[in-house]
């Protein structure tokens, strides 16, 4: 992996890391549902998922500059 690659995951890391503190998580921490799942728990899944994809689009998009496609 190149070095701007290294550094886009880092911000992505920190970015989504921020998500996972006190203030955004309080927001969701109610007694709501959401089909019958409660919002805490919707919150954590896309936020996890969300991170996931934009990892394999940093690395994605990377490679392929990387290797001319």
């Amino acid at each position: 992996m190149s070095g701007k690659t290294v550094t886009y995951l880092i911000v992505s890391f920190v970015v989504f890391s921020f998500l996972f503190h006190y203030p955004f998580i309080a927001v969701t921490n109610e007694a709501k549902y959401i089909f019958g799942m409660p919002v805490f728990i919707i919150y954590l899944a896309v936020i996890w998922v969300g991170l996931i994809v934009t990892n394999y689009l940093i690395v994605r998009r990377k490679s392929k500059d990387e290797h001319g496609d």
